[in-house]
């Protein structure tokens, strides 16, 4: 049985977690062979899985592109939330908690609290924005998504006394551990759904706070003139909704952002819901371990 996860050309915790978490949970239960695929952490339940002539599905969500044919070949132990389950015609009751939360009794130790405020752009944002310059002058602290230092990423998140969230899995992981987090979005790559899916096993909802696209100071001169205009077009009729928005200066986006935090809007499950989701989806691999153990 071969684990399956998305991995992108950059590190990204919540799909680097993969490797990391399953082969904690389940020792010795994986090899390369991917006649069985063991589809494991983040939105990859769709139409492009690698050909394999078995499914075991164990907390993964729906989200983009075509939906997969499931039919005799798939054993979905647990998928992430409900919203996966309305998509692909499931029983509810597979509906547990995103298997990050599994790190929770995992990773026990208790940080003392040295950052006030955390920021967690999502990973490919941090390619594109100013963000590391944007933490430094609102005298915020940075969390990288690009690691694969699982215990650090964790650990920076328990350290914080509020997270501020573009990357869900920050948020999951803030959540898992009762930090208090508020979401956002700066990118049309931010998916909203997937956050209402995994937050749909608590029964709970999200609308993400839009900020502005920040503009990056190292961009070309075209590019640079280029947004100038957008930034004039955007205010007349002009405008096309379908045209990519233009980006805003470092100042307008720290005004958005100071904006957030002084909203105060941050808040996390309560450590009892997660205590039950987190023993429902140990039943699950309980079971699965049971019937597939070499």
């Amino acid at each position: 049985m071969k684990l399956h996860y998305f991995k992108a050309d950059i590190n990204n915790f919540g799909d680097d977690l993969n490797p990391w978490i399953w082969e904690r949970v389940l020792p010795n239960f994986f090899d390369e062979d991917q006649s069985t695929l063991l589809v494991g952490i983040g939105t990859i339940l769709h139409d492009k899985l690698p050909k394999a002539d078995n499914y075991i599905v164990l907390g993964s969500g729906y989200g983009y592109g075509g939906k997969p044919t499931i039919n005799d070949s798939w054993d979905i132990i647990s998928v992430r939330g409900k919203e996966t389950c309305k998509a692909l015609n499931l029983d509810e009751s597979l509906a547990i908690i995103d298997p990050a939360y599994l790190l929770k009794n995992i990773l026990t130790d208790t940080p003392k609290k040295k950052h006030h405020i955390s920021l967690i752009p999502h990973a490919e944002s941090l390619e594109q924005g100013p963000w590391k310059e944007i933490c430094a002058d609102l005298r915020i602290n940075l969390i990288d998504a690009r690691t694969t230092d699982i215990e650090h990423f964790v650990k920076e998140i328990k350290s914080s006394e509020l997270i501020l969230c573009e990357a869900m899995h920050g948020a999951i992981i803030s959540d898992c551990f009762s930090v208090p987090w508020c979401g956002y979005k700066a990118y049309t790559w931010i998916n909203s759904n997937k956050w209402n899916d995994w937050l749909s096993v608590f029964n709970r909802s999200i609308t993400l706070n839009n900020i502005d696209t920040p503009i990056d100071s190292k961009i070309k001169l075209k590019d640079r003139i280029k947004n100038i205009i957008k930034q004039v077009l955007v205010r007349t009729p002009l405008w096309k909704s379908k045209w990519v928005k233009p980006q805003s200066s470092k100042i307008t986006v720290m005004n958005q952002l100071q904006a957030l935090i002084n909203q105060n809007n941050f808040s996390c499950s309560s450590s009892e819901e997660v205590n039950i989701q987190i023993a429902l989806l140990n039943e699950k691999i309980a079971s699965l371990k049971h019937k597939y153990s070499k």
